[in-house]
């Protein structure tokens, strides 16, 4: 792993995403990185925070292997800070960096070959605080005959991402903004960082490597009301990438530092859908349409989201066929939405470390 025994045996920094962080002054932002004695160390290599298995369509990713299932994995710590983030209980902390045994890449492909997996999908939280264990297990994935999955910020430096490309199917990036402002406004990044043209350079890095490629972007309130915000973002994506590229435009709902900024309009984001498809984008997507009372999604899932009387707000994945659930966002409301899908005949069984991502 060239990037890391260089980058950081010459002054102690990080190298994985573009922050850089000086680990002679402790551990890196995300929490993943810290210098001991010997070295640079990943502080959460191997260490598993949530995993469950999903349908690769609810990453989203809509155009690949299709009807395939993938072992999704999540540990602590992201290089950003999302104000609406839904899975800030895991993203916003360090994690414990002890505890359980490390998972090692051959208990990630004997889970996914136990549980009928054509891949895997590192979600939940961003993969930086682990990257060499995402390095290694990918490969692994990868000689076992399995596809990867990275659901990602694309915040990376491009020689850390490079040492994954070899094994990477597939690039699901968010896409949050054109703009750096807007990062700033609703990530709270520094000025001098700029994540929103460093996601789009990885991800057209990406698709030169021969990666597929699907984009999402939250429809934030008072950020995405108009066409004009998006409009720069539409035009690169049909430039750069082609017209045929995916995109999935998923509204806002109310979360963590933002949970009392109300959703984003169904009827507007079915408007700006239909207009970014005028600028030659052929799959343009709208998500989050679901409500509490469960319509049908893709693979005869179910979802349900769920708005608290403070704020909070939940997202439910249900699985009829065999029971199985997922969720994202304020566990304390789970019970509710339970009850909710009991009413309606659904005797679901919880696992609690299955998170949606």
């Amino acid at each position: 792993m060239p990037w890391f025994g260089y980058a950081m045996a010459m002054d102690g920094r990080c190298n994985v995403c573009p922050r850089r962080c000086d680990l002679g002054r402790g551990p890196s932002f995300c929490g993943g990185w810290e210098l001991a004695p010997d070295g640079p160390r990943s502080r959460l290599a191997g260490r598993v925070a949530s995993w469950s298995i999903d349908p690769i369509e609810k990453k989203p990713v809509w155009y690949y292997r299709s009807g395939t299932r993938v072992l999704s994995l999540g540990t602590w710590g992201c290089t950003l800070r999302c104000r609406h983030c839904l899975n800030a209980d895991l993203a916003w902390t360090r994690g414990p960096g002890g505890g359980e045994a490390p998972w090692t890449p051959e208990d990630v492909v004997r889970l996914a070959r136990e549980h009928d997996c054509a891949g895997i999908a590192w979600t939940t939280t961003e993969a930086a605080p682990w990257w060499t264990f995402v390095v290694e297990t990918s490969r692994a994935m990868r000689e076992a005959g399995g596809y990867t999955v990275l659901v990602t910020n694309g915040f990376y430096t491009a020689e850390a991402l490079a040492d994954l490309l070899p094994w990477l199917d597939v690039w699901r990036v968010d896409l949050k903004a054109w703009d750096e402002d807007a990062y700033r406004t609703l990530m709270g990044t520094d000025p001098g960082l700029q994540p929103a043209a460093t996601a789009r350079e990885r991800t057209l890095q990406a698709r030169q490597a021969g990666a597929h490629v699907e984009i999402v972007t939250c429809l934030v309130p008072g950020h995405h009301d108009t066409i004009e915000p998006l409009t720069p973002l539409a035009d690169w994506i049909h430039d750069a990438l082609g017209p045929d590229t995916p995109w999935h435009l998923l509204r806002f709902h109310p979360q963590h530092l933002m949970r009392h900024t109300p959703p984003f309009g169904a009827g507007t984001a079915r408007h700006l859908a239909s207009a970014l498809g005028t600028r030659g984008l052929t799959r343009v997507h709208v998500g989050g349409e679901a409500t509490k009372n469960g319509p049908a999604t893709s693979n005869g899932l179910r979802a349900y989201d769920w708005q608290g009387p403070d704020g909070r707000f939940l997202r439910l994945v249900a699985d009829p066929a065999t029971g199985r659930l997922s969720f994202v966002g304020d566990e304390d409301l789970l019970e509710q939405v339970l009850a909710s899908c009991r009413a309606e005949g659904l005797d679901l069984a919880l696992e609690r470390s299955a998170r949606c991502g």
